[in-house]
């Protein structure tokens, strides 16, 4: 004989309207905390040397798990290092590697407390030089859409030839004359990005920065400016 289904109990009382507001609002702030802290986060360009890519005071979204699924990942915003995890980066799982043409965020104590955005140029294993203005890979000029230089300013700096050691990066501005970078570092002798290093990749500007900023790209409209960031 099938057994008749209980009767919810007269003794437990429904919930109200009110608590079932608050719950979903703390569902959502809980949600919202996890994206925030180990999915996505916010950052303000603070100079030009991503000119014209990213410009001064424009927004990006940086993505948090492109490279790995990271315990207590750092939080400072880039020109800010007062709000760094204490603790360090910690990777749980290794998802995939950054690619050339490829804009990162990275945070070296070496170069002092601010983080840094670069365009990944050079991968590891691979033997990188810039010479009068060219980048080469492994010996041959690499097609380069990215590079920027403004009107009366020097060629880029010459490097190498430099050979990238194992899970390090050669990054570089796209403002190839006004961009301290991996070409420039530890006294002049360049440097290279380890992958621990990296905090981020940057997938999206969603806030456009000053519209005039030194004369590129002038006339362009600001909020034309957004948009995804792709390699």
């Amino acid at each position: 004989m099938a057994k008749k289904p209980r009767a919810p109990s007269a003794d437990k009382p429904a919930k109200s309207p009110a608590r079932n507001l608050l719950e979903s609002l703390g569902l959502a702030f809980c949600f919202y905390l996890i994206v925030a802290n180990y999915a996505v986060a916010a950052y303000e360009i603070p100079s030009g040397s991503m000119l014209p890519t990213l410009r001064i005071g424009d927004r990006v979204l940086v993505s948090r798990s492109s490279y790995d699924l990271n315990f207590l990942p750092g939080r400072a915003r880039i020109g800010s290092a007062d709000l760094d995890n204490p603790l360090g980066k910690v990777s749980l799982t290794r998802l995939s590697d950054p690619q050339r043409g490829e804009i990162i965020v990275f945070h070296l104590p070496a170069l002092g407390p601010d983080n840094l955005i670069k365009r990944v140029i050079a991968l590891p294993g691979e033997t990188v030089q810039v010479l009068e203005g060219r980048v080469y890979i492994d010996g041959k000029a690499l097609a380069d859409p990215w590079t920027h230089d403004q009107p009366g300013r020097p060629l880029p700096a010459d490097f190498g030839p430099a050979r990238v050691p194992p899970d390090q990066y050669f990054v570089m501005g796209d403002n190839r004359g006004n961009s301290y970078d991996s070409r420039f570092w530890f006294g002049g002798k360049g440097g290279f990005v380890p992958r621990e290093s990296i905090l981020g990749r940057a997938v999206a500007i969603y806030w456009p920065g000053e519209e005039s900023q030194g004369g590129i790209e002038e006339g362009r409209n600001r909020w034309s400016h957004l948009g995804l960031l792709t390699p």
